[in-house]
């Protein structure tokens, strides 16, 4: 069966994850942690690891356990100037222009960010729409719900129609397991959970050409 739907999520996959950009994202949020919800400093780091395992992010961990604004947490925490860390790729707009597939950004942040983290990386105009954590009612990967209304999203894709690509290995598990095709993307060691890994973005093609039996597995 053919691969009719393309979901990517955002950092992380269409950028490295070592470029220093979530270190600073991060830094804002315990930033709002520490002056909005008047946190202690000390104990936000371990907090937003827990937040992290139990609820796959911080912000659904402090809806969870605080009265917040959802948009003002977003807003704030994604108030960081994105071409320190970003700059035009037209190397991947090629390669993501030449395949003949429909794609979908699949977040757990939001539109807004996500449309500023394309518009810089010069990508803005090749996807479909933003699945992003607002559209999803703030549930989020791996929150195995998030997939199925993804997929709805989509237009009602078929799972084994579809890969999906992640730079986080656990946010696969519940893709793989609705019978999509997973693909782990970026220098983290991969298990069961993918089943092509990638070091870049950039070996999108590849990969399909892999799944269809045209070329080696990357």
């Amino acid at each position: 069966m053919s691969i009719t739907a393309l979901l990517i999520d955002l950092d992380g996959t269409l950028y490295p994850n070592e470029n220093g950009m979530w270190n600073a994202i991060a830094d804002r949020m315990e930033k709002f942690m520490h002056e909005v919800l008047h946190l202690p400093m000390e104990m936000i780091p371990t907090m937003r690891q827990e937040y992290f395992l139990k609820y796959g992010t911080t912000l659904k961990g402090l809806q969870e356990n605080y009265s917040i604004d959802q948009y003002e947490y977003l807003d704030y925490v994604h108030d960081i100037p994105l071409e320190k860390f970003l700059k035009p790729d037209d190397q991947l707009r090629t390669i993501l222009e030449n395949i003949p597939i429909k794609k979908w950004i699949f977040t757990n942040s939001d539109r807004a960010h996500s449309e500023r983290v394309l518009n810089v990386l010069g990508l803005q105009g090749l996807f479909e729409n933003i699945i992003d954590v607002v559209s999803l009612n703030f549930y989020n990967k791996p929150n195995p719900i998030v997939y199925t209304r993804a997929l709805e999203i989509t237009g009602n894709i078929q799972p084994s129609q579809s890969m999906f690509f992640e730079d986080t290995p656990r946010n696969l598990i519940p893709a793989k397991q609705l019978g999509m095709r997973t693909v782990l993307v970026g220098n983290k060691t991969h298990g069961e959970e993918a089943e092509f890994h990638i070091q870049t973005i950039h070996s999108i093609k590849q990969t399909l050409e892999a799944l269809n039996g045209t070329g080696k597995h990357v």
